[in-house]
């Protein structure tokens, strides 16, 4: 448990902690400093001295042990909202003979919180590890303070050195497993049976089983009635493309507006990287921009970038995505808005989904931590 009483040096990177410790001893020091000139007892100034004295070196240690640190932060390259990720935390000792020891790397100052701590650091040596973040919602992250911190050797203070940096951090929006149920409500009357073999639910035929088929695929009862391994083909799905079209700008710009924005910006990704594993043709529309879902390993990354910075009002733009001739489009729209927008009926479109109704699906479902991101663009 710390004070919370701090001393801020003015133009220094140096912060000054008093530890319950630190204080009951600097108060107990004065007490006796008191008795001793009060009472004139040697013994008494020579305790109060040598309590002072501990002081002095506890400062100086603990600011020999932050002197000729470089710290060093590294943040994975795909982030996802609401998921622990792993950063990469390094510390360099650049003093040629003195170790330091007990040395904690902190991040917290309007940033999520990072914490990492190293008991020895070698001079001239670095040292490395890993430390866990949590973001807690997606946008951009800047960090901006770093921070080593040591009780050494007494724990009567923290010695703090700040480090001042300008590192950027793109969070993606919280991605869900969602269910194939979702698959059949969404693709209903889109996808049609095709004679060719692709990754569906619907069975094309059996074959015999070769060192290259995954055992997954083993069909057990027919193998044990032929007496040989048959694995099972399934059928490719063909059809049209499968258009959605995002239409969730409120008008508003209150807590509950950007709630459900946060929830149809994380139903979009869930749905698309569905889409990406299920080897679905997507198109995906917004007021300003169309992405590309091919299932031919295309990457996801610019969707993800367009999500990661969205905002929640309307962009400005005079130009609209341009829908295929006669497409099976599907709109997202809020589930206050009763009527489709008017931007939403340039299109012969029928089937909505409202974020509301859809919302549950998210809190029903586990958050992705192996997405499938794809080729590079």
């Amino acid at each position: 448990m710390n004070f919370p009483l701090k001393i801020r040096l003015p133009r220094l990177t140096i912060i000054v902690e008093f530890t319950r410790e630190g204080l009951i001893f600097l108060l107990l020091s004065l007490a006796i400093g008191a008795a001793a000139v009060n009472t004139g007892n040697n013994i008494l100034y020579l305790i109060f001295s040598l309590m002072l004295g501990l002081v002095v070196v506890s400062g100086i240690l603990s600011r020999r042990m932050l002197r000729g640190l470089k710290p060093r932060i590294d943040f994975p390259e795909h982030i996802f909202a609401g998921v622990q990720s792993l950063c990469s935390v390094e510390v360099e000792n650049k003093k040629k003979r003195i170790p330091s020891i007990g040395i904690v790397l902190s991040v917290s100052k309007a940033f999520p919180l990072i914490r990492r701590a190293f008991f020895y650091v070698p001079a001239q040596s670095k040292v490395n590890g890993f430390a866990q973040a949590l973001f807690p919602h997606r946008g951009r992250f800047y960090l901006t303070e770093l921070e080593l911190r040591t009780r050494f050797p007494f724990s009567f203070f923290i010695k703090i050195h700040r480090y001042f940096l300008n590192q950027e951090v793109r969070v993606y929006p919280a991605v869900y497993r969602l269910p194939e149920e979702v698959l059949a409500r969404v693709a209903d009357g889109i996808l049609m049976e095709s004679p060719y073999r692709g990754d569906s639910q619907q069975l094309l035929h059996l074959r015999d089983y070769s060192s290259f088929d995954s055992s997954k695929r083993i069909h057990w009862k027919a193998s044990a009635k032929l007496e040989k391994l048959q694995v099972k083909e399934f059928q490719r799905e063909n059809g049209r493309d499968l258009s959605l079209y995002f239409d969730c700008y409120p008008d508003s710009s209150d807590a509950t507006s950007e709630q459900t924005v946060e929830k149809a910006v994380s139903l979009l990704a869930s749905l698309a990287f569905l889409f990406l594993d299920k080897g679905i043709e997507a198109k995906i529309l917004f007021a300003d921009r169309t992405f590309d879902l091919s299932a031919s390993g295309a990457s996801i990354l610019p969707l993800l970038d367009y999500l990661a910075d969205l905002q929640t009002g309307l962009p400005k733009t005079e130009t609209r995505p341009q829908m295929p001739p006669n497409p099976d489009a599907i709109v997202m729209e809020l589930r206050s808005t009763e009527v489709p927008s008017k931007l939403s009926l340039q299109w012969p479109s029928k089937r909505y989904i409202f974020v509301e109704d859809w919302a549950h699906l998210l809190h029903d479902s586990s958050s992705c931590t192996d997405v499938r991101i794809g080729a590079a663009s």
